[in-house]
């Protein structure tokens, strides 16, 4: 975490930071977010793919809430997130519960991430998140511009050579955020309740259950 006060009203928050790591090349992205909750774990993901320029094929998450709504040996996706792999065309394969090994490149980044950033960071003042990205940003190359110590290159010269010209084209806007409401069964009125408010839908689908994708 990297603590920021909130200039409006004077608390003292701690953001959270999110580390992406891709896989042969090991260049690393991070972000701060106000939290681990699902609008900020969403919006650090579209912040990442704009960082690489492109999405993998795969993405290999933790077991947090915002990406597994429940783990185990056939993982339910948060249905959020599942449908930002679907706009970003890649796979969600989370890694196994208490099996570091499945993300083990990301267990490094986190380790660099912190020793190289959020270290430094933490002996600054920030107001807002805005400013923890923007410093996040200049420090970065010092994760990714270090020699590796038992291969050629960095982290940056082998994201050139190996990943970039392997990533899926960037969609043209990035995935919009917006929630599922559970579904619900249309009364015979033909109205559902979202968020305390009452919405018509077509007659068709009396006595059926809908659910709502609120943005």
């Amino acid at each position: 975490t990297i603590p920021w006060t909130n200039s409006a009203t004077g608390e003292k928050c701690f953001a959270q930071v999110f580390v992406g790591v891709l896989g042969c090349s090991q260049y690393t992205f991070a972000c701060a977010s106000k939290s681990q909750k699902l609008e900020d774990f969403i919006e650090a993901h579209n912040k990442m793919f704009a960082f690489y320029g492109g999405t993998p094929l795969v993405i290999v998450p933790d077991n947090l809430k915002s990406a597994v709504t429940t783990p185990g040996k056939f993982p339910v996706i948060n249905p959020t997130y599942l449908d930002l792999s679907r706009h970003y065309d890649c796979i969600i394969e989370p890694a196994r519960v208490r099996r570091p090994q499945d993300k083990s490149l990301a267990e490094i980044g986190v380790l660099l991430v912190t020793r190289w950033i959020t270290v430094a960071l933490r002996r600054r003042e920030f107001f807002s998140i805005d400013e923890i990205n923007d410093a996040i940003l200049t420090l970065l190359p010092k994760v990714n511009d270090r020699p590796f110590k038992r291969m050629e290159g960095t982290r940056s010269s082998r994201f050139e050579q190996m990943d970039k010209p392997q990533l899926n084209a960037l969609p043209a806007v990035p995935f919009e955020f917006g929630k599922w409401v559970m579904s619900q069964v249309v009364n015979s009125d033909h109205h559902v309740m979202v968020n305390n408010h009452s919405y018509s839908v077509p007659y068709q689908y009396r006595n059926k259950k809908v659910s709502a994708w609120v943005t």
